[in-house]
């Protein structure tokens, strides 16, 4: 799969010597099995590096190579490290940008990554310590708008979406990364839109809510997969029935408004707390689901390939967690619904064909032009959502739910490292191509006209189409043989 981003900036272009973690902890060749674990627990960190007498770089232990040594090599504890559980491990120089270090981490599998100066160890930098500076960036927006105390100032933070974007973009080398940061402002300005209702309806002397409940999330905005333009997908499910159900029905009639208002607009298939389809109480909603795997009809799995990645945006979390164990409970049982989402999903085809060539839509209003969501991300997460629940796999994310699956040994690594690979290359196009409409003025959609690409997109987004393409087949096959 080839890369079609640019050179990274802001936070991840910053050298390594900015954030690693100096001087190296170092232990010498000789140290045993028990004094390496000895001294990692009284320091209380994961690795140690190793070192010759003149400070070079032997290679680097942590708990992980302790226990393969001593538990799958049979190593004796007094053994030393250098013979048993020295790793050699990938070094890069003081200057390498910290993009290029993520990227190395995602592509090795490697938490730990050791800085040098000639053969000398100097510093370290974890997963851990990127993520923290990310995140530690983040948070000044995410408090100023969790302060806002108006719809207004929401609505102002709303429109610095590109700028946030751009930001998320610029500083995460991998796009599903980008799209967690950017969902993550959308889900903040519409936690704060749901707090802001509830103290409109306090003011206005409709009281609290008269039991628990969890506001839910579907969609897009259930697995953090949020673009530019999200529209709604919610619901509420309420602890349980109470006298007043008019104040559930205020209340979310006026959030789905105020989100309406914050350019979160209404969901065009009206997947919306509002609509007493997606307005129930815990019981009505555990009905409903047992009686769809019980009774599966194309109609279910389609509603059920949108509903069943929920989570809870605002509320008693433990309300949501019940319903998705009551979910897993009954799949596990009836599995049958799995395989019409599997039918469900074979409705959408990856947008290639003969010879692998890119096919293009022919209707007036897209024609010649691919629908990169239709027709090539949703297979993915619809893949991996079936996949997930199949398995077990609490993950929504649909790039976790990937890493998972192998984790689960249902797929072997090469494999999900293509499809994974696929996944991020569309949202990369996906979202280069909407700040390139939000720059110009013009409406986002997820429309992609191959003929404006790069030599080097085309291809890439043609080998990710035939890669999408096996997945779907896979998924077909995997659940046609099996007789439920």
């Amino acid at each position: 799969m080839f890369s079609t981003r640019g050179t990274t900036s802001h936070i991840l272009c910053l050298p390594a010597r900015s954030l690693m973690k100096s001087p190296l902890a170092a232990c010498g060749p000789d140290i045993t099995l028990r004094q390496a674990y000895e001294m990692m627990r009284s320091r209380k960190i994961g690795s140690l590096g190793v070192t010759d007498q003149k400070n070079k770089l032997l290679g680097l232990i942590n708990f992980s190579t302790l226990a393969d040594a001593m538990l799958i090599q049979g190593a004796n504890p007094e053994t030393p490290v250098l013979k048993v559980a020295c790793k050699k491990n990938q070094t890069v120089s003081p200057d390498t940008p910290l993009w290029k270090i993520e990227e190395i981490q995602h592509e090795q599998g490697l938490k730990y990554i050791i800085i040098t100066e000639g053969d000398k160890a100097v510093g370290l930098i974890s997963q851990t310590d990127i993520l923290n500076k990310l995140i530690a960036c983040q948070g000044i927006l995410m408090t100023e708008i969790a302060a806002a105390t108006t719809f207004t100032e929401l609505a102002a933070f709303r429109k610095k979406i590109g700028n946030v974007a751009n930001e998320a973009r610029d500083t995460n080398h991998r796009a599903s990364v980008a799209l967690k940061n950017i969902s993550e402002f959308h889900l903040a300005i519409q936690r704060r839109c749901i707090e802001l209702t509830l103290q409109e309806m306090e003011s206005d002397g409709l009281g609290s809510a008269p039991t628990a409940y969890a506001f839910i999330l579907m969609g897009s905005a259930s697995r953090k997969e949020m673009m530019l333009n999200p529209d709604q997908d919610n619901g509420i499910i309420i602890a349980e029935p109470v006298p007043n159900q008019q104040w559930f029905q205020i209340f979310c009639n006026r959030v789905n408004t105020h989100l309406d208002e914050l350019a979160y607009e209404l969901c065009p298939g009206n997947i919306m707390a509002q609509n007493i389809m997606f307005h129930k109480t815990l019981h009505q909603w555990q009905q409903q689901i047992t009686h769809i795997s019980h009774l599966p009809t194309q109609k279910a799995a389609r509603w059920a390939n949108v509903f069943l990645d929920f989570q809870t945006l605002y509320g008693d979390d433990e309300i949501a967690s019940t319903l998705s164990k009551h979910v897993q409970r009954e799949l596990e049982e009836h599995p049958r619904l799995l395989k019409m989402m599997v039918q469900d999903d074979a409705e959408g085809q990856a947008a290639v064909g003969w010879f692998n060539r890119l096919i293009t839509r022919r209707d007036s209003a897209g024609k010649g032009k691919i629908d990169i969501k239709r027709n090539g991300l949703r297979i993915i997460t619809d893949a991996a959502r079936i996949y997930a629940l199949k398995h077990g796999i609490e993950s929504r994310n649909t790039a976790d739910r990937l890493v998972a699956l192998v984790r689960q040994g249902v797929f072997e690594v090469d494999f999900i490292k293509a499809i994974s690979a696929s996944f991020e290359e569309l949202l990369d196009l996906l979202l280069e191509h909407q700040l390139r409409q939000l720059q110009k003025n013009q409406k986002l959609d997820k429309l992609i006209d191959p003929e404006t690409l790069s030599p080097l997109q085309h291809e890439s987004l043609r080998i990710a189409m035939r890669t999408i393409k096996q997945f779907q087949e896979r998924l077909q096959v995997d659940f046609d043989t099996v007789t439920f």
